[in-house]
């Protein structure tokens, strides 16, 4: 997020409207990038909604 690395699952706090660059790594040594459960694309960018929102990325098995 940002340009910095987490280890999921984890929980940021941030500001409402504040613009937040959230990137999947992928591919990984196993693993692949599949989706974020906003349906966009692997790097991108979502404005601070005023309510907590999770936003979930998804990895197949294999490298693509």
């Amino acid at each position: 997020m940002n340009g910095t690395s987490f280890t999921g699952p984890a929980a940021v706090t941030s500001w409402e409207g504040w613009a937040v660059t959230l990137e999947a790594p992928s591919p990984q040594k196993k693993h692949s990038f599949r989706s974020w459960s906003d349906g966009a694309a692997r790097v991108h960018t979502v404005v601070a909604p005023a309510t907590a929102t999770a936003f979930t990325a998804s990895f197949v098995k294999g490298r693509r």
